[in-house]
């Protein structure tokens, strides 16, 4: 997802075991930092999509003059530092009790910008499954022949089927049993039916062998010398969007728990542990991340109330770390893009169309305008708008907010006989309200 622009192909081997270098980074910070002993914390989608903007936005800066080399190397510099800013102002949030602060972003701008995820999963999946770039829905054109039609289906099908089982099935163990059901399956029909490997490779539904990348390897993506400082200062604007989003999802990530447990957690506690965690990262060139939610409550609910399973995730993952053959070489694709696909049905349908009854008409409106903005213009430009039509939302409502209430008030005017007389006989008629809000 972050490295989506075609100049990062040659390097995704080194990219992806990065980006699970930070995986395990957030990990280790969360079992240290964390009150909750069960918790899991890994990168996270809320800030992908602004590292993914930060990185095309580097390689169409610098343009087709400039090594890919240079590309790379100011790209992963620059998102690292971002995370770690991003870190450092969560921790000051956490540090001063301003973690209240963020829940002022308004709530259909927010929603417009997870159905925005969503979309964009639903792209990143397509591309996955087919190998072409998706990024917009002119691009998904090239989807329209009988080889990519045929490549995407397992992908969708795979996806909803994820969705359907993630829904209808109680069992904690349906969901991981179907996905690892789904890889067994491929490989009995690809062997079972007498195809190899490279068969599978040649019909595009395995990548194809890609050189080793060692662990060594991602050190020489961070040269220094490579990096054109000059471009950093464009993203600041995308930096902001992903700070306030990022740290609104935290948020909403740990009153999510609080309140599948049942008890009372210090927002503010937490939200400067992600800020360590997203500081460490990002020094270490890594991204943003948070607490994985539906992971941490799995946990909660297996009754493991210790710090083992982190543990047993941070092995795991840096193992996949330090194996040199990449994932993706002898994994189908669809299998990754399946996932994407859950993620980006669940996304859409929960914020483009369930939401419609849990909000008002006019906040249903503002989300979809704020939807179709960031699709229109661009992310963060999207979001400025759709906050725009929040504050229009807002006064429209509020000006029609009246309330009359009548009250009883003696008149302090001195009056004579013949007025007070009149005054008397018409009490009945006479009616003191007090109006309050605006016409």
């Amino acid at each position: 997802i972050i490295f989506s622009h075609p100049d990062f192909a040659t390097f995704m081997p080194i990219l992806t075991k990065l980006v699970m270098l930070s995986s395990v980074v957030h990990q280790i910070m969360f079992c240290l930092l964390s009150t909750l002993p069960f918790a899991i914390g890994q990168v996270q989608d809320a800030g992908l999509i602004f590292l993914s903007a930060i990185a095309t936005s580097i390689c169409v800066k610098l343009g087709p003059e400039a090594t890919l080399e240079a590309k790379v190397s100011t790209t992963v510099v620059t998102i690292g530092l971002a995370t770690a800013l991003l870190g450092i102002t969560l921790v000051a949030l956490g540090k001063f009790k301003l973690a209240g602060l963020v829940s002022y972003l308004p709530m259909p701008v927010v929603g417009g910008y997870l159905a925005y995820i969503g979309l964009f999963c639903l792209f990143a999946g397509l591309s996955l499954c087919t190998g072409l770039v998706i990024n917009d829905f002119t691009s998904t054109l090239q989807l329209l022949t009988w080889n990519n039609v045929v490549l995407c289906l397992p992908g969708v099908v795979g996806g909803y089927v994820f969705l359907f089982v993630s829904q209808k099935c109680d069992d904690a163990f349906s969901l991981p049993g179907v996905i690892v059901g789904v890889l067994f399956a491929f490989y009995v029909l690809l062997f079972g039916f007498g195809y190899s490997m490279a068969d599978a490779r040649d019909a595009g539904w395995v990548g194809q062998l890609t050189p080793d990348a060692n662990f060594s390897d991602m050190l020489s993506l961070f040269s220094l010398k490579d990096v054109q400082w000059h471009v950093m200062p464009s993203q600041i604007t995308t930096w902001l969007g992903m700070t306030f989003v990022v740290a609104f999802g935290s948020c909403l990530d740990v009153a999510a728990i609080e309140m599948d447990m049942g008890q009372k957690l210090d927002l503010n506690h937490e939200l400067a542990s992600v800020g360590w965690s997203n500081v460490v990262s990002g020094l270490l060139g890594g991204y943003t991340g948070s607490y994985i939610f539906s992971q941490t409550i799995f946990t909660y609910r297996s009754k493991t109330n210790s710090r083992v399973v982190g543990l047993v995730v941070i092995l795991s993952e840096f193992a996949l770390v330090v194996m040199p053959m990449g994932l993706l070489s002898y994994v189908p694709r669809f299998f990754f893009a399946a996932t994407l696909i859950f993620i980006a049905i669940d996304l859409m349908v929960e914020w483009l169309v369930l939401v419609y009854h849990k909000v008002l008409l006019r906040e249903f409106l503002v989300l979809w305008l704020s939807f179709i903005a960031i699709n229109v213009v661009d992310l963060e430009g999207g979001m400025v708008i759709g906050i725009g039509f929040a504050i229009m939302n807002f006064f429209v409502g509020y000006s029609q907010v009246r309330q009359v209430q009548r009250v009883h008030k003696r008149s302090a005017a001195v009056r004579n006989f013949v007025s007070r007389t009149i005054i008397a006989e018409e009490r009945d008629s006479i009616v003191f309200l007090e109006l309050h809000g605006y016409g």
